[in-house]
C-alpha cells in the first residue's frame, strides 16, 4: 500500500454479530463514525455500541448508512455524548428516521423505566436532532475535513445506493492515495420495489463489507424462491387456514405488500385480506414519497393504493384471519416478545391448517428462530418466562433477504480487488467463511475480523 496516508479502524459495536452497528475510521486525523445502531436483544446500557472507546479519538463526522434501528437507534446517545460530530446521511434515511427514532426511543425508555436506564433523552430533542442532519444525494461527493487536523487534501465522500431499503446507502471515501469502501447493508440482487445495489467502478484499497448472510448456503434461485412461496400459500388457503408473515416494519413489509399484491394480480395466488399497521404504515407512505427520487424496479408501485385491512390491537387475538384465509404482515421481524407478531404467533401455532412463514434474518436467540428451528408437534416456550407451546401449525422459511447472499459478497470482493478487506456486521462463523473463501481466491490480502475496541492500523 501507498504509505502517504495514515488509516485505521476501531470496533466500537457489534462485535461479530449483528447488532448494536458502529465503527470508526481514522483517516489522516479525521475521525469519521459509521451508524451507530443499538442491539436488538438487549437492554438499557447494554443495548449501546461501547462509546466510551471514542473518548481517545478525534471525531469530527458520522455517516449513517440507513435508517434500521441496528444502524441508527444509538445516534441520539452519540450525539448527547459527543455534540459536536457532524452527521450525514441520504435524504430518505433522513425522513424515515424521524419515525424510527422516536418509536425506539418510546420503547426503549418504556422498557427499561427503573431497572438499567438509558441517559435520558427528550422526545423533543429527537426533532432537533433530524434537524442537523446534512443529506447528502446517491451519485453526489462531498469533502470533508477534521477539525482537529487538517488534511493536506480533504476527504471526499461519495455515495452510492445499497439496494438494501429506501435510502440504503455504501460510502466511498477518496485520500489522495486510498480509497475506502464501506458497503453498508447491501443487497446486489434486485427485489420487488428496490433495484439492487451499485458499487464503485474501480479498485478500492479497503473494504469494510457486510456479512450479514454469510452462514447461509444459497443454491435456490429468487424466481425459484417465489414459485415455492406461491404454491405455500396456496396450500394453506385451500385448507381454510391464514398465514403469519412476522416482517421489519422498515423494509421487509413494503417488499411483501409489493409481493403479494404482485402474485394476487397475476392469480398465482388468490385475492385475500392482507393485514398491515402500525409503524409500517408510517414507512409505507414515505416509500411512496421517494418513489421518484430512489433507484426502483417500478417507481409506480404505490404501497397506499395496494388493499390492505388494518391490524387492530383491540381484537388483536379475535380478528377475521381466525375464520377467514388471510395474510398477516405483523411486526416483528424476529417474533421479539409483545410485539404483534408475538402475541400471533402464541395463538397462531395452535392451529393444524395455518402457517407462520419467515422471510429474513432471524437472531439465533430470537423466538422467530427458536419456533423455525423446531419440528411439528415439539413444544417449546418461546421466551424462558412464557408458557409451553405445541407447534401444530407448518413453519417455513423463503429467502426473500434484503442482503447479498455469501456469493454475491465474495463475487463483490473479487470485483473491487481490496488489499485490505474488513468484515462486520456478521456472525462469527459466517465472517470465517468469508475469511477462508476469500484467501482461497486471494492470496495477497489481508482480511481483518475486527475485535471490539482494538484500533487497526491499516497503513503506516
Amino acid at each position: 500500500m501507498l504509505k502517504n496516508d495514515k488509516i485505521s479502524f476501531t470496533l466500537i459495536g457489534g462485535e461479530k454479530e449483528i447488532g448494536a452497528n458502529c465503527y470508526y475510521l481514522n483517516v489522516n486525523g479525521t475521525g469519521i463514525i459509521l451508524e451507530a445502531g443499538l442491539h436488538p436483544e438487549k437492554k438499557g446500557i447494554e443495548s449501546l455500541p461501547d462509546f466510551e472507546i471514542l473518548k481517545n479519538f478525534d471525531t469530527d463526522y458520522a455517516l449513517i448508512s440507513h435508517s434500521h434501528i441496528d444502524h441508527i437507534g444509538a445516534l441520539p446517545y452519540l450525539i448527547q455524548k459527543y455534540p459536536h460530530i457532524k452527521i450525514y446521511t441520504t435524504p430518505q434515511t433522513r425522513d424515515i428516521a424521524e419515525v424510527m427514532l422516536h418509536n425506539s426511543l418510546f420503547l426503549s425508555q418504556k422498557e427499561i423505566l427503573d431497572t438499567d436506564p438509558l441517559p435520558y433523552y427528550p422526545r423533543e430533542q429527537i426533532d432537533l436532532l433530524i434537524e442537523t442532519f446534512n443529506i447528502i444525494k446517491v451519485k453526489e461527493s462531498i469533502e470533508l475535513e477534521g477539525y482537529h487536523h487538517k488534511s493536506i487534501k480533504p476527504i471526499e465522500i461519495s455515495v452510492f445506493d445499497a439496494g438494501h431499503i429506501l435510502g440504503s446507502a455504501g460510502f466511498l471515501l477518496k485520500t489522495a492515495n486510498h480509497k475506502i469502501f464501506f458497503t453498508g447493508d447491501t443487497c446486489a440482487s434486485k427485489q420487488t420495489i428496490m433495484a439492487g445495489a451499485d458499487y464503485p467502478n474501480e479498485n478500492i484499497d479497503i473494504l469494510i463489507l457486510e456479512c450479514t448472510t454469510a452462514t447461509n448456503e444459497t443454491t435456490i434461485t429468487r424466481k425459484e424462491e417465489i414459485k415455492r412461496f406461491i404454491k405455500a400459500i396456496n396450500k394453506i388457503v385451500d385448507n381454510g387456514g391464514s398465514i403469519l408473515i412476522p416482517v421489519f416494519a422498515l423494509g421487509k413489509l413494503q417488499e411483501m405488500l409489493a409481493l403479494l399484491n404482485t402474485l394476487m394480480k397475476k392469480g398465482s395466488i388468490p385475492e385475500l385480506d392482507v393485514y398491515t399497521g402500525g409503524l409500517g404504515t408510517e414507512i409505507s407512505s414515505i416509500y411512496d414519497l421517494h418513489r421518484y427520487t430512489s433507484k426502483r424496479t417500478n417507481n409506480k408501485i404505490i404501497l397506499k393504493n395496494i388493499p390492505q385491512s388494518q391490524l387492530n390491537q383491540e381484537n388483536l387475538l379475535s380478528d377475521k384471519y381466525f375464520k377467514v384465509p388471510s395474510i398477516v404482515l405483523a411486526s416483528s421481524g424476529m417474533v421479539f416478545e409483545n410485539t404483534v407478531s408475538y402475541l400471533l404467533a402464541q395463538r397462531w401455532l395452535k392451529y393444524k391448517n395455518f402457517a407462520i412463514f419467515f422471510v429474513g434474518y432471524l437472531d439465533p436467540k430470537s423466538p422467530g428462530y427458536r419456533i423455525l428451528n423446531s419440528n411439528k408437534n415439539d413444544v417449546i416456550k418461546l421466551t424462558a418466562s412464557t408458557e409451553e407451546i405445541k407447534i401444530m401449525c407448518d413453519v417455513d422459511y423463503f429467502r426473500f433477504s434484503t442482503h447479498s447472499n455469501r456469493e454475491e459478497l465474495i463475487n463483490l470482493v473479487k470485483i473491487l480487488k481490496p488489499k485490505t478487506l474488513i468484515l462486520v456486521h456478521g456472525e462469527p462463523e459466517g465472517m470465517k467463511w468469508i475469511q477462508t473463501k476469500v484467501q482461497e481466491k486471494i492470496t495477497d490480502i489481508k482480511i481483518i475480523i475486527p475485535e471490539l475496541g482494538k484500533e487497526h492500523q491499516i497503513t503506516n
